[in-house]
Formats: structure tokens, sequence, C-alpha cells
């Protein structure tokens, strides 16, 4: 009799081990995200509040139900470090940096990759854009851009690719971008 208990209970463990992973995709609203990225960066400040908010949005956008509100959840991450003062001022570009990076991963994951798609135009505009007058230089627009363009190099986006890229976060960053490339 003990051993039909055991070997039921062992039965259902292994079920469950083996939906784990399942479970571990979480469709957020807008809301819920901006409840889960209060959470998330809680009372960490400079790189460690953005890197916490960086892997949040990846992990957000890993699942496809997500990415439909990828502009809401890159506008929230922007309103958030501008209203909470967790980051200096100099931070901004490099965590900008840091959410560009996740929102390649996270978005194009599951997807095939098209740069020119409108809502990663979108969202990726939101983060380059409204940056304090003290980071809108051109090297802070380099470095944003970066991310995107060795994702775009990975990829083996073509050229037009990156002259897109390069023209969408530098027009958000009020700055003149480079050349096109030919």
């Amino acid at each position: 009799m003990n051993s039909r208990i055991f070997s039921v209970l062992s039965a259902v463990a292994i079920a469950l081990i083996a939906t784990a992973p399942l479970s571990r995709a979480v469709t957020y609203s807008p809301s819920q995200f901006n409840a889960a990225l209060k959470t998330t960066v809680g009372t960490k400040t400079g790189s460690a509040a953005y890197n916490a908010a960086a892997n949040l949005f990846k992990k957000a956008l890993g699942d496809k139900a997500n990415k439909k509100n990828v502009v809401k959840y890159a506008t929230s991450l922007v309103k958030f470090f501008k209203s909470t003062k967790v980051l200096k001022p100099q931070l901004a570009g490099k965590s900008r940096s840091t959410f560009v990076k996740a929102l390649c991963d996270g978005y194009f994951k599951g997807l095939a990759y098209n740069p020119q798609d409108s809502k990663f135009a979108q969202a990726l505009s939101k983060l380059s854009g409204s940056l304090p007058v003290s980071q809108q230089t051109q090297a802070i627009a380099q470095l944003i851009a970066s991310p995107a363009l060795a994702f775009n190099t990975k990829k083996g986006g073509s050229s037009a690719d990156i002259n897109f890229l390069n023209q969408t976060i530098y027009t958000a960053a009020k700055t003149t971008p480079p050349p096109p490339v030919s």
C-alpha cells in the first residue's frame, strides 16, 4: 500500500518538475509590468538598478504574448528611471544602452530579425529619446546604438538596416546621425 502511494507521489513530482519551465513564461499587462519593475528594482541604485530592470524587460519580451506591449514597456522603463531618481544623470546613456541590448535580445527571441518592425522601431525610439540635455551628445547616441548595431551584425543585417537603426536612435537622441553606410 505504501509503495503505491510513494509511486503516485513520485509520478506527481516528476510531472511537476517536467512542466516547471513552462510556468516561467509570464504574461504581463502594462500595469503588471510596472509593478514588477518596482519590485525588481526595489532599493537598488545605479548600475544594479538598470541591470535588474533590463533583465526583467528581456524576460518579459521573451514571451510572445508580451511583444505587443513592447512600446508600453519601454515607456515604463524610461518614466520609471526619470521619476525615481535611482540613476545619476551621467548614467542615463549607459542604462539606455543596456535597455536597447535587452530589447534586441528579448524582442527577436522567437521572431525573425527585422529591425524595421514598427513596434521594435517605436520602442527603440522611446529608449533612445528623452535623455537629459547633458546626455544629448553624439558619443551617448553612439553608446546607445552600439548594442543594436552589434545585434544587427550578429543576425546578418544589411547596410540599410544599419542606416535605419542609426537614423532612429540618433533622431530620438536629438543628435546628428553619422553618414549613411553604403
